[in-house]
């Protein structure tokens, strides 16, 4: 049964403050589709959480059994508030606070897919893109279990320090915060600016772009957060130090450090979180499709123990994960 109050460390002042910059979104760009029913079956949001979102003004449609919530709207509240999202930080963490000195780790990406329409005629034919750009392309019987070709993957902890140009790039995003937006808005790099809110694409357009009118060597980047057990698509912003692309991402990482993800000082806004990223390309591309068409994915993700010999190579495995 759902708790009767509020999660373990929220607050009401939190609650307020979080609706306060939702509504910043315009209610045109909602999509109020979801029911009460369905906030505990999704995002696991007790109704004394949502009925204190409501106190303090979340945008909402209907009353009694036609209420219905904003999709985007109940993600943002799960990323902050949710016990699930709140457990899942802890492996971002884990993942971000090895010391440099510990030398590279060795990670194994498995790729799960399913077809997306059982029972259709002709055979299954997948394509993954993997680290590098490597393209991995499989074809299976209708009806067969579908490939999970997996990647192996090395991250290094250790990072160079940005230069003080970098450093007053990413003083220009201090006062955004990571949020996720709708659809129409996400990659709307004018509305981020206005209203100082943006997900992990959209600060990335707006760090670049503002990179480049300042004459950085900048570019953007999208792959994989990795993180145990399963690791997250993401995108991100690079630049060049000593002819060392390092990422970046000042606004995620200050939402890690607002939430407890990582513990200042020993983290800032400066410091790079490529312990836990691997680029696959610059732009945002499906990473698996079935018969052209892009599918849902898992990337199930288990640490290696064995130190691999070379630093920041990846190799794809079978179909099978082997």
């Amino acid at each position: 049964m759902p708790p009767d109050s509020l999660p373990d460390g929220i607050t009401s002042e939190q609650v307020a403050m979080l609706v306060e910059k939702l509504r910043r979104i315009p209610d045109a760009a909602r999509q109020f589709i979801v029911t009460p029913d369905e906030t505990w079956q999704l995002f696991r949001l007790a109704p004394a959480l949502l009925a204190e979102l409501r106190h303090h003004g979340l945008p909402t449609r209907g009353t009694g059994e036609s209420l219905r919530y904003d999709l985007t709207d109940l993600r943002n509240v799960a990323m902050r508030m949710g016990g699930s999202a709140r457990a899942a930080r802890r492996f971002w963490a884990a993942g971000m606070n090895r010391r440099s000195d510990e030398g590279s780790a060795s990670y194994e990406i498995q790729y799960k897919v399913g077809c997306p329409s059982p029972g259709h005629s002709g055979d299954c034919r997948y394509a993954f893109l993997l680290p590098d750009q490597q393209i991995l392309q499989r074809e299976v019987s209708a009806g067969d279990p579908a490939p999970a070709p997996a990647t192996r993957v090395v991250l290094r902890p250790d990072w160079p320090a940005l230069p003080d140009d970098a450093r007053e790039l990413m003083d220009s995003l201090s006062d955004i915060e990571f949020m996720r937006l709708p659809a129409s808005l996400r990659e709307d790099t004018d509305f981020i600016r206005q209203v100082r809110l943006g997900d992990c694409l959209g600060t990335t357009r707006y760090l670049v772009a503002e990179g480049r009118r300042r004459g950085l060597p900048i570019r953007s980047r999208y792959g994989v957060m990795v993180v145990l057990p399963y690791s997250n698509r993401h995108n991100w912003a690079e630049i060049s130090v000593d002819g060392r692309w390092v990422p970046i991402d000042p606004v995620m990482l200050r939402w890690m450090i607002e939430w407890g993800v990582v513990e200042s000082p020993a983290w800032d806004a400066y410091r790079s979180p490529g312990a836990i990223l691997v680029g696959i390309t610059e732009t945002k591309v499906p990473l698996a499709t079935h018969n052209g068409d892009e599918i849902v994915l898992g990337l199930a993700t288990r640490r290696i123990r064995e130190s691999p010999e070379a630093s920041g190579t990846t190799a794809a495995t079978g179909p099978d994960g082997h």
